[in-house]
């Protein structure tokens, strides 16, 4: 069973009703990619999801809505690669940093990179 047009890494799930990208369970990571390219100049899109465990706790690091040139490549932030040219809006779920933040958790940010910055977790989410 699949979605067209959309490709899948990890531990997604698709089902006729939903898609889950990552079960509730330790050290998972999962994707979903869009193999057709963006070439509008303006667009907009929307998104419907639900974060949901067996707990109270949000638990897992967060997730990632990208718009980035280079898709399906795996890596350090949110389940893709660092030195990314594109939008990345993160979501952080757990607040796993080495220092103090600013901001509680979960917390929203976007970033938007020409491939030359990495992204660091302890200052930018």
């Amino acid at each position: 069973f699949g979605v067209p047009n959309w490709d899948f890494l990890g531990s997604t799930m698709v089902t006729s009703n939903y898609i889950r990208i990552t079960p509730d369970q330790r050290s998972k990571q999962g994707a979903l990619w869009n193999k057709i390219p963006c070439k509008t100049r303006n667009w907009e899109t929307q998104i419907q999801f639900k974060v949901s465990g067996t707990t109270k706790d949000l638990f897992g690091d967060g997730f990632a809505i990208w718009y980035a040139r280079d898709r399906m490549m795996g890596g350090p932030v949110f389940g893709s690669k660092d030195y990314f040219s594109g939008l990345a809006i993160m979501v952080d779920t757990y607040s796993n940093h080495n220092g103090p933040h600013n901001h509680n958790h979960p917390y929203v940010s976007a970033m938007i990179n020409n491939g030359s910055l990495s992204y660091d977790h302890d200052r930018d989410g």
